[in-house]
């Protein structure tokens, strides 16, 4: 289990690190049900928060918490999380999620799949991923996503899929993405914004090509299909 879901499952035991228990509730026992807004918690690497911050409404509590649809109702992520050099999966189908946490990322080598079916997001935020191999579905079926800003993935050799199923891109982000295909230097793959799962079937080969920085894509040895 990555360490950002241990940060959840620690939230949701109440191992009383400095957590309050709601008033008339003894221990959290496993399959109950409680009130969010009743919660305040802090724990070793989660600042004190009242939980209504970062969950969308009541938390089923149960040693299964992805089955009871517990991270379907994530909003929010915590800061500051020790994430060590794997996001992999981390933030997977977290569909309430809006925003991403502001996390160090410098040392994160596999961001596979971290954010795929975050259907609520709408910003991506600018982490470091300059040590990042794998970024495969990183943003797939992000659906709502509209704000990519430049990524340096220089040490990125596996980008596949990365914005799959992702339609509602700006021209500014685009341009973004193209400038950080043109920083992955050490990709020997087919250089194609297909290979990324962004084609002419969502954004016009018209508008791909009007993009501030199209000629350098293409001078990298990128093409759009």
């Amino acid at each position: 289990m990555s360490k950002c879901k241990k940060w959840l499952l620690n939230w949701l035991k109440l191992q009383q690190k400095g957590g309050v228990e709601p008033t008339g509730t003894a221990d959290i026992t496993e399959n109950g049900v409680y009130d969010v807004a009743q919660f305040e918690y802090a724990d070793v690497n989660v600042p004190s928060a009242v939980l209504t911050d970062y969950f969308t409404s009541p938390i089923p509590y149960g040693s299964n918490s992805s089955t009871l649809g517990v991270y379907n109702l994530i909003k929010k992520i915590p800061d500051n999380l020790e994430v060590g050099t794997s996001l992999s999966y981390s933030f997977y189908l977290m569909k309430s999620l809006i925003e991403m946490p502001d996390i160090d990322t410098s040392s994160v080598t596999d961001t596979s799949y971290c954010l795929t079916g975050c259907s609520s997001l709408v910003t991506a935020r600018q982490w470091d991923l300059s040590h990042v191999t794998n970024a495969r579905g990183m943003f797939s079926e992000c659906s709502s996503l509209v704000n990519v800003p430049v990524y340096n993935l220089a040490s990125c050799t596996t980008p596949n899929n990365m914005f799959n199923y992702v339609t509602t891109l700006s021209d500014e982000s685009l341009d973004n993405i193209l400038q950080s295909c043109i920083s992955m230097t050490s990709y020997t793959g087919t250089k194609k914004l297909t290979t990324l799962g962004i084609s002419t079937t969502n954004y016009s080969r018209a508008t791909i090509q009007g993009l501030e920085h199209y000629s350098a894509f293409v001078s990298a040895g990128w093409s759009i299909d």
